[in-house]
């Protein structure tokens, strides 16, 4: 990142702040690193793992002995969007009998920097890969009943990290288009079903098989759709289809 990436900030708020603020509704908050200032408005207890570097699975079996609630929730610090997820996570746990909850970004990659667990079961996983210095957070997960699933739909990818520079341009990129979009919405007070990335697969597929100036147009009949009671994904679907034989048929 060329910085602290804990403090490099995603529309003026640094990314520790963030994620701390995600998890305002947890018992204590533990951070597995170099002690710093950071003017939180929460108290946080500092730890690292014995030797430093030793990996993502070492820094977070490095949290547990500080832990005495009996879920813990793992969350890297690179995550700008979570928004109300790790509560989500907490009351899907509880609800269920993994021994953790781990989301899958888009793309189906678990993210188990950003998950649930059974604190007992972590510390269990923890004694069978035994020293965990290198260990990977897969190993962990193979100790260890996974239920994985899909966020949802959102503005923003809450699973999004920040590992480059390019990373952090398009976090922010992405703030300033949630920020938009939230603005719209409240100015036209519309309440509806909205996932982004499906409005825009749907202008790209027209835009690619028909032109250009259709997809505009397309994605304002797309809304139609959806607001005369049509599924947002049926619709969608529909377009995609009659859109990918476009060219063929003429």
């Amino acid at each position: 990142m060329g910085q602290d990436k804990a403090s490099a900030d995603v529309g003026g708020v640094p990314l520790l702040q963030r994620v701390v603020a995600a998890a305002a509704q947890a018992a204590a908050v533990v951070f597995v690193g170099p002690n710093r200032p950071t003017g939180l408005p929460v108290a946080v207890h500092w730890t690292c793992e014995d030797p430093p570097g030793g990996g993502p699975a070492a820094g977070l079996l490095a949290a547990l002995p500080l832990v005495e609630t009996p879920v813990v929730v793992a969350l890297a610090t690179d995550l700008p969007f979570l928004g109300g997820l790790p509560q989500r996570m907490v009351e899907r746990l509880a609800a269920s009998d993994a021994d953790s909850v781990v989301p899958q970004d888009p793309a189906g990659r678990d993210q188990p920097l950003c998950a649930a667990y059974r604190t007992a079961a972590l510390r269990a996983a923890g004694e069978v890969i035994g020293a965990p210095h290198g260990s990977s957070m897969r190993a962990l997960l193979l100790q260890l009943r996974v239920e994985r699933f899909q966020p949802g739909s959102a503005t923003v990818d809450p699973t999004m990290d920040v590992d480059t520079p390019d990373d952090l341009a398009r976090a922010r990129g992405a703030l300033m288009m949630q920020e938009w979009i939230d603005a719209v919405r409240l100015d036209l007070a519309t309440t509806g079903e909205l996932d982004v990335d499906v409005v825009l697969d749907v202008a790209k597929d027209v835009a690619h098989n028909v032109q250009r100036p259709a997809a505009p147009v397309t994605t304002y009949l797309l809304g139609l759709a959806v607001g005369s009671g049509m599924p947002l994904h049926e619709a969608a679907e529909k377009i995609r289809e009659l859109a990918s034989g476009w060219i063929a048929e003429r």
